[in-house]
């Protein structure tokens, strides 16, 4: 399960964290925060710990102060590629060409994974999700290496998810120090939104009473400072069911 928030000003994010990490049970492989404290124009402070998070000593110590800030990622994981240990634990991080400072969170699994597999001796752990970064940092550096413009490189960054969605079962949350990225393909509705005052909260599903909805599949959003900032056209590629069921299929013809 994630979490992302991204807003204008600093918000105290302990009651959506406290629900996300309740949830520690279900995925008990490791945990992570990443984060910019209020009023730190330094780099964001990550902790990862590969332990459940619900009974996490370290977890219950963050959450006994107020986690005041604008910008947030958090994982707990269920492990599918991949052991429990630190290095596999999200979110992972990157800089960027450019300077930029980027995290990922990824619930999913990389059936496909033909082409972020180049990428995997860039990884410090073993999941395939890991790989996904530095596909997609690649993908803005070579844009910006090309002359694009934010937009341009944004849509560079889109393409490149539109381009490993097909097959491949997709929930991303991510960062690069500018922007809060997210995008589902499953049509399970494994990624929700939800309206803060000051910006905009995602979330594996609802983690109070308030009104989340649903993301739109296939379609990369972009929150810059709390404003939406950018909402790709829905590109194909849903993983379904189905797709599950092929899957299953193939494994056993080929075992």
């Amino acid at each position: 399960m994630m979490l992302a928030i991204d807003t204008s000003k600093p918000i105290v994010a302990n009651e959506l964290l406290s629900s996300l990490f309740s949830h520690g049970n279900e995925h008990p492989e490791g945990w992570g925060l990443t984060y910019l404290p209020a009023g730190d124009e330094g780099r964001p402070a990550t902790v990862r710990e590969p332990k459940n998070a619900a009974v996490s000593e370290r977890v219950q110590a963050i959450l006994r102060e107020p986690v005041e800030t604008a910008h947030l990622i958090a994982h707990i994981r269920k492990a599918s590629v991949g052991s429990a240990r630190l290095e596999n634990c999200h979110p992972f991080g990157q800089d960027d060409h450019e300077g930029r400072e980027w995290e990922l969170a990824h619930n999913g699994t990389m059936f496909e994974p033909r082409a972020t597999k180049p990428f995997y001796a860039q990884r410090e752990g073993t999941t395939d999700s890991e790989a996904i970064l530095p596909y997609l940092v690649e993908a803005s550096d070579t844009a910006v290496a090309q002359g694009a413009d934010e937009s341009g490189r944004i849509e560079a960054i889109d393409r490149a998810i539109q381009a490993i969605a097909p097959g491949n079962k997709l929930n991303l949350l991510f960062g690069d120090g500018t922007h809060t990225y997210a995008y589902t393909n499953d049509a399970n509705k494994t990624l929700w939104r939800l309206r803060l005052d000051d910006g905009w909260a995602f979330a594996t599903a609802p983690l109070d009473g308030r009104a989340w909805e649903p993301m739109q599949l296939c379609q990369l959003q972009a929150v810059h400072d709390g404003e939406m900032d950018y909402e790709g056209t829905p590109g194909t590629g849903v993983f379904t069911s189905d797709n599950v069921e092929y899957l299953r299929m193939l494994e056993l013809m080929s075992a």
